[in-house]
């Protein structure tokens, strides 16, 4: 059985499970957001996640900076979300309770958001996915997500021409 499935529903196993069409009702994913101030991306995210919450067939678990101008978005909102550092590569303590979220979520798709999202996006049995709204050194992805989505159809052509895997990035935008 994929360890993807988690309830019943339609959705389509990694490749390395084959592919097979299984049941799930709810989408689940994880937003890691590690922005402090508001920006384009940092403001789409609030309105993703503010959007998401609301329908009956996803699942979201935003996890973002404390104290972050997004947090206080989310909170006012009133969409449930969770706090990290999100400091640099040696705060231990988010990586740590970044994990144990996901752990407890179960969730479908982690989603990093950026640069410092992805750097905390937990190996798990859940796709593991970066997204990228401006043209960020790839080599702080390679190794970390299995996916990337762009969003334009010219931030994909800049993976794939930096050597990622054609079928492995999207553009969502």
């Amino acid at each position: 059985q994929c360890p993807a499935q988690k309830a019943e529903g339609a959705h389509d196993c990694p490749s390395e499970f084959g592919r097979r069409e299984v049941t799930v009702t709810k989408l689940r994913v994880m937003h890691l957001m590690g922005a402090a101030k508001a920006g384009g991306a940092e403001t789409f995210f609030v309105r993703l996640m503010v959007a998401l919450a609301k329908r009956p067939d996803v699942e979201v678990l935003p996890v973002v900076r404390k104290g972050s101008w997004a947090a206080g978005r989310l909170a006012a909102a009133g969409v449930t979300f969770q706090v990290a550092g999100f400091g640099g590569w040696w705060d231990v303590f988010s990586a740590f309770k970044i994990r144990h979220l996901a752990r407890g979520f179960e969730p479908d798709v982690v989603m990093g958001w950026m640069n410092r999202g992805v750097a905390f996006v937990p190996a798990g049995p859940w796709a593991e996915v970066g997204r990228m709204g401006g043209y960020y050194k790839l080599k702080n992805y390679f190794g970390k997500v299995d996916y990337l989505i762009g969003n334009t159809r010219d931030i994909v052509e800049y993976c794939v021409k930096g050597g990622w895997p054609e079928d492995k990035v999207a553009c969502v935008g």
